[in-house]
């Protein structure tokens, strides 16, 4: 902390456009101690989108960068950007150019693990402190592949004090022997102010409104949903909203109109407000593959949504059956269906397991300082040799 009794904090995302991880940026920006701190955020994409519903001081610095993705996602693409630093270094000059000359003590990475060796050339240069957080399960289901990448990447996770935002995360990152000898590991799991996000009000419709909010991407189950949706009763008035940025080139619109489902499904992008969607259903759904600590989830849960969601040990760690939602077989077109059915018909139960869910958040993942938690691991790595 040369020429300032303030600690420097460097944020590195990948933008702060439309995502879980992003607001979890923002909330811990939004609530951090500007009398210790000094926080910049650097995006390797000039995306802002979300930063309009937030207001942050003007003393926390936000840059963005061009910096050129890999589209290779191949283990030998891997292997290209952690065994060697030569292609991040040369696709990041310009951020670690600026990192260095901003010298900060610590730099707090929320970015793809294969851009890792970011922090280590930055750190290779100003001593700084590393912390990655780890928001994702990247290496379950096991398989021979999956465990290779574990492998290529350990020795960069062990350079970084590790976070992980869900016991599930945490338990992967153990599993795999991915945390460094004399490196911190915590969970802190995800966090919401309540405060914004109120309870839903009972609608007294005769139809019923269904919501997921996730980019359309492969891991996240929207062909699954769109092929349960296909198997509710035609005559049913219903609707499904489907929230978030479209990865798969339109595959699943074209699976909804194949289906003749395209208007009852309605396919809304990126939104900023979600909240106000939410409060339009009346049950949420979560069929995602594979997760971290879905912000969207608790969102959901926060408003007092019934939710269903896939069985997998992430959202399991949150959601019990038949307590505070309902769960379903990961990858069962039949069983999410049954699921489905079973909500619609017993208003009794949404509102039971809306209640339970809103619950849950408050007493595990309710807070108006999202940043504290964040901050006393700041402390440690400071202290630490």
């Amino acid at each position: 902390m040369v020429g300032s009794d303030k600690i420097k904090i460097l944020h590195l995302v990948s933008d702060l456009g439309i995502g879980g991880v992003q607001k979890v940026v923002l909330d811990i920006c939004s609530t951090a101690d500007l009398d210790k701190y000094e926080v910049s955020v650097f995006l390797l994409k000039d995306d802002k989108e979300l930063l309009s519903t937030y207001s942050l001081s003007p003393k926390i610095i936000i840059r963005a960068f061009d910096y050129r993705y890999s589209a290779d996602y191949s283990l030998m693409g891997y292997m290209a950007h952690t065994l060697t630093k030569k292609i991040v270094a040369r696709r990041g000059v310009r951020i670690i150019e600026e990192a260095i000359k901003l010298s900060p003590d610590i730099i707090h990475l929320h970015i793809h693990p294969r851009e890792l060796n970011l922090g280590i050339l930055i750190a290779q240069q100003t001593k700084s402190k590393l912390i990655y957080t780890e928001h994702l399960v990247r290496f379950t289901p096991a398989s021979f592949s999956l465990n290779l990448l574990a492998k290529i990447l350990r020795p960069i996770y062990r350079k970084y004090n590790l976070i992980a935002v869900s016991k599930s995360v945490l338990k992967e990152i153990n599993e795999h022997r991915l945390c460094g000898k004399n490196k911190l590991l915590v969970l802190i799991e995800n966090k919401l102010n309540l405060t914004l996000l109120p309870p839903v009000q009972i609608k007294m419709a005769n139809s019923i409104t269904f919501v997921y909010v996730a980019r359309i991407g492969h891991p996240k189950g929207h062909e699954l949903l769109v092929k349960a949706w296909n198997n509710l009763p035609p005559s049913l008035n219903k609707k499904l909203l489907l929230v978030g940025p479209d990865e798969l080139n339109n595959e699943i619109h074209e699976l909804a109109k194949k289906l003749a489902l395209d208007k009852s499904i309605v396919f809304l992008g990126k939104q900023l407000n979600v909240a106000n969607i939410l409060s339009k259903a009346d049950i949420g759904v979560f069929p995602s593959y594979k997760e971290g600590l879905p912000i969207s989830l608790l969102e959901k849960m926060a408003m007092e949504l019934p939710v269903i969601v896939s069985n997998i040990p992430e959202l399991t760690d949150v959601i019990q059956h038949n307590v505070n939602g309902l769960t379903f077989r990961s990858g069962d077109v039949n069983d999410l269906t049954e699921k489905m059915l079973q909500l619609i018909d017993n208003p009794e139960l949404r509102l039971q397991l809306g209640k339970a869910a809103r619950r849950t958040v408050e007493e595990r993942f309710g807070t108006t300082n999202i940043a504290f938690a964040n901050e006393i691991i700041y402390e440690k790595v400071m202290k630490s040799s």
